[in-house]
């Protein structure tokens, strides 16, 4: 695997491995210690490369389309108290194909302003900080290595995938929204950003 210099945290890696993303999506305790719509928080998390602070307020209105490809947008809304970490930040992220699969557009049809992920959002942030919790004890419990950054440790797996599948530097920084140059090309090429990603992961666990 490509490293990813993302992943040292004061000489700890705290991003997921393969193995250990497997280990979390078939846990048998999964059910137990996660609602339903923070498995498909979860899910989005690692099938986006997004950060938590991104998802956790999305509403009904952000699965869009862009060019008939079904997106998640990113973006900033003052009345919802929703920021971003930059301008490279605001972006339109493909719906990975295996979201698909698993029924996220019927699972996301729902009325404009209401949230997807209702457990997860709050102006506090005290529940995307509640679920971050639950992340972890899922992954303690489950033997993985507690410097893992629950949430944000997907994102960095996520960066690693990308650069294992050796995708072109402006696609992966429309997808991920690193600070760059590549705005553009999050709209004139959406389609080969959308086709990139449908060959970045493996497949899914059963």
């Amino acid at each position: 695997m490509v490293p990813n210099t993302q992943t040292q945290h004061r000489g700890e890696a705290f991003e997921y491995g393969k193995e250990e993303i497997e280990t979390l999506l078939t846990s048998e305790n999964i059910l137990k210690l996660l609602t339903i719509d923070e498995i498909w928080a979860m899910l989005t998390l690692y099938l986006t490369g997004a950060r938590l602070g991104e998802i956790a307020p999305m509403l009904g209105e952000d699965l869009v389309m862009v060019r008939d490809t079904q997106a998640l947008h990113i973006r900033e809304d003052h009345s919802m108290g929703r920021t971003v970490k930059n301008y490279s930040s605001i972006r339109r992220v493909p719906v990975h194909p295996y979201l698909k699969e698993l029924g996220f557009t019927e699972y996301a049809n729902r009325p404009a302003r209401e949230p997807l992920f209702p457990s997860l959002w709050d102006r506090t942030g005290n529940k995307a900080n509640r679920f971050s919790r639950k992340l972890k004890k899922l992954g303690q419990e489950n033997g993985i290595k507690p410097t893992v950054r629950p949430a944000h440790g997907f994102r960095h797996h996520v960066i690693g995938l990308w650069r294992e599948a050796e995708k072109r530097q402006d696609l992966q920084g429309a997808y991920l929204g690193h600070a760059n140059n590549s705005q553009q090309s999050k709209y004139s090429d959406f389609k080969a950003l959308a086709k990139s990603a449908e060959t970045v992961w493996p497949p899914l666990p059963d």
